[in-house]
Parts: structure tokens; sequence; C-alpha cells
């Protein structure tokens, strides 16, 4: 499931779905052999100065919340502009 929120100072993004989930444990060790690609989608979250959450709960498995500054948005997407 995909839920888009947005009003002029925050745009907020949540996927969920209904998989097995992610323990502290699958993560320690997904992290620690280098295949777990949530980190790579954390890593550009606070690249906008974004603000990430995994969340695990009974109706969905995990949820994955992201929260960005409007601002921050537009900065970097006129930082990333071609002319």
């Amino acid at each position: 499931m995909l839920s888009f929120y947005g009003n002029s100072d925050y745009i907020i993004l949540s996927i969920a779905d209904n998989g097995i989930g992610l323990t502290k444990e699958r993560v320690e060790s997904a992290k620690k052999e280098g295949r777990l690609g949530i980190f790579g989608i954390q890593e550009r979250i606070l690249d906008f100065s974004g603000e990430f959450k995994v969340l695990n709960n009974k109706k969905y498995s995990t949820i994955l919340m992201c929260k960005f500054k409007t601002e921050t948005i537009e900065e970097k997407s006129n930082e990333n502009t071609i002319d």
C-alpha cells in the first residue's frame, strides 16, 4: 500500500507491505552481509534532509515512512536542474 500526503510544509510518503516483516535480527544480518537495499533508501532520504522510519505492525508487516520539508525538495530539485 502506498500513501502520500503533503501540505505547504511537508511531504510524507509511506509504503506498507504484507510480507514477513523486518525483525531487528534480520536487519542486522542483512547489514553485515551488505544485502539490504533499505539502507540505500535511507541514505537518499537523508541526502534530502528527510526523516526515515521503519515500522512493523500487525496489519502490514513493514511500513517505510519518509518525511521531507517541501522547501528542501525544491532546493535540491533546483540544484539538479539541467539547463
